[in-house]
């Protein structure tokens, strides 16, 4: 076992993720879900840490991803653990890729922040008539927006066909037998360079300018496509096979791509969300889930 701290928020809160050096593609088919090692039994996890001194100890094992919540009693630290849900540090791995080839962005996130806290625009925790964009939400929104004005690489789009698991993560199954692949590959470019950008500040206000006049209702925001597209367009297009989709090309018979199925959930996206911000490895998960 080993643990990686997956982020620190401004608020002082940490996530840690205990890291299963046996199963490093995550909950992949072959675990067997009702017999997990110790570690995993978040109510055991709890006992562990409440032990070991940490205050306002709580096990949640009933989420989608089970965490211990607790405090560091020295620094008032607040804490949620979880075990071997990598995902989340491959998000946070591809979104400091995309702030380091794009240096305007860290600015540009902030100053989005700041300004959507104290006007109640960051709050995915609230109730369902009060409930607002969570922070990665505006996130994969910004960088959308700097793929579509070429400000922002497109480190996903564009892929050839997985041909061996080796960058497949499997996802905790919300039951024992209905597991979920995640193709978790992206590019790294060396070769991308930044365009030059005047000023930070006009950066910011043609943000503000852009969504203000956006129609969530008629589009998608999915960064490994690349953009922000047209939503009857976008589905139609995602729906298909990744070959089909994307002009003819040969793939190997054996090709994980074709085991991946369609890009996206088409029918449940354009149904249930009016606001759809897809996540760039989970392409059945709209980032925006409950946000009107």
């Amino acid at each position: 076992m080993a643990t990686q701290i997956l982020s620190r928020t401004g608020d002082g809160d940490l996530d840690l993720v205990v890291l299963d050096t046996n199963w490093p593609q995550g909950f992949s088919p072959e675990m067997d879900m009702k017999h997990l090692p110790p570690i995993y039994h978040t109510r055991k996890l709890a006992r562990i840490m409440r032990h070991a001194g940490f205050t306002d100890v709580e096990a949640i094992p009933w989420a989608r991803v089970p965490i211990v919540k607790l405090t560091d009693p020295a620094s008032g630290l607040h804490i949620d653990i979880n075990v071997n849900e990598r995902l989340g540090l491959m998000n946070t791995d591809l979104i400091k890729t995309y702030c380091d080839i794009v240096p305007s962005l860290r600015f540009l996130l902030s100053a989005i922040k700041k300004w959507a806290r104290p006007r109640a625009l960051n709050q995915p925790s609230a109730s369902d008539a009060l409930r607002t964009f969570n922070s990665y939400a505006l996130v994969l929104m910004t960088i959308g927006w700097l793929q579509t004005r070429d400000l922002a690489p497109k480190l996903q789009a564009g892929l050839q066909p997985m041909e061996s698991n080796e960058h497949l993560f499997w996802m905790r199954p919300s039951n024992s037998s209905k597991r979920i692949p995640c193709d978790t590959r992206y590019r790294k470019p060396t070769t991308w360079i930044a365009p030059r950008i005047d000023s930070l500040d006009n950066l910011v206000e043609q943000w503000f300018r852009f969504w203000a006049q956006f129609q969530f209702s008629r589009h998608v925001i999915d960064i490994k496509r690349g953009g922000i597209f047209p939503r009857i367009l976008y589905f139609e297009e995602a729906a298909e096979p990744d070959h089909v989709s994307r002009g003819p090309r040969s793939e190997p018979h054996n090709s994980w791509s074709a085991f991946l199925g369609p890009d996206v959930d088409s029918t449940t996206m354009s149904e249930s969300y009016p606001i759809s911000v897809v996540d760039p490895f989970i392409r059945s998960k709209v980032r925006t889930c409950g946000n009107r």
